[in-house]
């Protein structure tokens, strides 16, 4: 992201807006917000899934929870930290309260981008040996490595933006009530910082070097999915299955590599043209940048969908109703045997089941449902429906 966004971060004040560049500035505002909405549900469902028993088993399902996790972050924040100036106008507060969070917030926001864009490589990373060495994946893509590497990302994530929390200060007075006017540039008045740390070194660290690994490994693995397609190998289920992760960790590499060369673009106009985005049409293009950022944090479980049969399935349980009621009516240390507590609806399921006290030849029944004829208090609070346990039981693969 170009960070310029919060020194001015709306048309509000500015005398170059015009009112298309106004009514423009806030049309992207309104549909980042949606796409925040949107992101929030999508990572948290993501979130959800990979960190599920079946799910963490695996060094790429952790790190897709890792990243899911950073992307749920970003779509949180994306609206305190990037819009919130541009819609002032529409619900006013207290702009000091709002100063402040998004001084302590964008920072924040930045660690959790940086996270998800070297996750991103150490995903491609892990594709690249699953797919072109499939014999030594067993031993270096373990999970213990991979939570390592995560909090490693984590670790570098805090260090690289922790200094962005200097970056600017809250003024104790302002006339305008305008929030954008409320943050003092600190560290941002160095020349020497905006050159090398915000320009150069966010280049290089946020674009050129994940870009260069994504590319070239990202590539092996095109080519050696390739050959395996063009020599029509009877490839067994978990070969299979490598391979179409790699397809659906490849498609996310572009959408990542579509939405961040537009901020490297920004990035390289700022160090040309400082002055760039105190303009109107440097604004508009921040707009546009911080949607692009919102968009890759938020479409990847399209991809999930698309290519992963697991989720697709697990996805489809966790929005059915079976599945929140497993949640929510299953007795604790009992879910195993399916025993539903359904007090309330106990009336109407004795009317729905007929009488088992007899079947077609005249013999008794001993259904569980016959045995509970001398405690009915119990039966009365516990129904235990075998078809349903089928139903909502969790199988241990998918």
């Amino acid at each position: 992201v170009n960070s310029t966004e919060v020194e001015e971060l709306g048309p509000t004040g500015n005398p170059e807006y015009g009112g298309f560049i106004e009514t423009m500035s806030l049309i992207c505002a309104l549909i980042m917000n949606v796409m925040c909405i949107l992101g929030v549900v999508a990572n948290s469902l993501s979130l959800f899934i990979y960190t599920r028993p079946t799910f963490n088993k695996r060094s790429i399902n952790v790190f897709l929870a890792a990243l899911s996790a950073s992307d749920l972050v970003v779509s949180l924040l994306a609206v305190p930290v990037f819009s919130i100036s541009q819609l002032q106008s529409l619900m006013p507060g207290t702009p000091m309260i709002t100063a402040t969070v998004m001084l302590y917030f964008y920072p924040v926001t930045l660690m959790a981008q940086t996270m998800s864009v070297w996750l991103l490589v150490a995903i491609t990373l892990d594709r690249y040996m699953a797919v072109c060495h499939p014999f030594v994946v067993a031993s270096y893509c373990t999970k213990k490595r991979a939570v390592l590497t995560v909090f490693l990302i984590l670790a570098f994530a805090i260090a690289y933006n922790f200094v962005r929390f200097w970056e600017f200060t809250l003024k104790e007075t302002n006339s305008t009530g305008i929030v954008e006017d409320l943050l003092d540039p600190l560290l941002r008045r160095d020349p020497m910082f905006m050159l090398l740390y915000q320009n150069i070194l966010t280049v290089i660290t946020q674009f050129l070097l994940p870009l260069v690994v994504l590319c070239v490994f990202n590539f092996e693995v095109i080519l050696a999915i390739r050959k395996a397609t063009e020599q029509r190998r009877d490839l067994v289920s978990s070969v299979k299955r490598e391979h179409s992760t790699a397809k659906m960790m490849i498609y996310v590499v572009i959408v990542f590599i579509f939405c961040y060369t537009f901020s490297f673009m920004l990035n390289v106009a700022e160090m040309i043209d400082e002055d760039l985005f105190r303009s109107a049409i440097g604004y508009l293009l921040n707009d546009v940048n911080n949607i692009l950022i919102v968009l890759n944090s938020s479409s990847s479980i399209i991809f999930y969908c698309k290519y992963s049969t697991r989720y697709r399935a697990q996805l489809m349980r966790t929005c059915s109703l079976g599945f929140i009621l497993k949640r929510v009516f299953v007795a604790p240390g009992r879910g195993d045997k399916g025993t539903v507590i359904l007090s309330e609806c106990s009336a109407l399921m004795n009317t729905a089941v007929p009488s088992p006290s007899r079947n077609r030849t005249g013999s008794k029944d001993h259904s569980p449902r016959s045995s509970c004829q001398g405690s009915s208090a119990r039966c009365s609070t516990e129904l235990t429906l075998p078809i349903s346990t089928l139903l909502l039981k969790e199988p241990e693969h998918l």
